[in-house]
C-alpha cells in the first residue's frame, strides 16, 4: 500500500503568520493503530522486516518514556516550588544576611 500525499499539514504558513494543526499530532494509539493496519495489510510473502518492526516499537516506547518523564518532572517541579514557599515561611521574622 503506497501512500502518495497526507491528508493533515501540521504548520501553514499564510500572511507571516504560523497556523499549528494540533490534530495533526500522532498519539500513542494513533500509531499502535497505523502499525496494526501494517501489519494487517502486508504482503503475506514478503513480510516486515524484523528490525524495522523493532525499530518502530523502540521508538514509540522511548517516546512514551520521555512523555511520561516530563510529567513526572513538572510534578516534581510544582512539589519543589511549593516547599520552597512553605520553607519561605519559617524565616518570617529572622534576620537573614546574604
Amino acid at each position: 500500500m503506497d501512500v502518495t500525499s497526507t491528508t493533515q499539514v501540521t504548520k501553514t504558513i499564510s500572511s507571516d503568520k504560523i497556523v499549528s494543526n494540533p490534530g495533526a499530532e500522532l498519539k500513542a494509539d494513533d500509531f499502535m493503530k497505523l502499525f496494526i493496519t501494517e501489519l494487517q495489510y502486508q504482503d503475506p510473502t514478503k513480510p516486515m522486516d524484523n528490525e524495522k518492526m523493532l525499530e518502530q516499537t523502540s521508538q514509540m516506547t522511548q517516546l512514551q518514556t520521555n512523555q511520561d518523564l516530563g510529567k513526572q518532572l513538572k510534578n516534581l517541579i510544582a512539589k519543589m516550588d511549593s516547599t520552597n514557599q512553605f520553607n519561605a515561611i519559617n524565616l518570617i521574622g529572622k534576620t537573614v544576611k546574604t
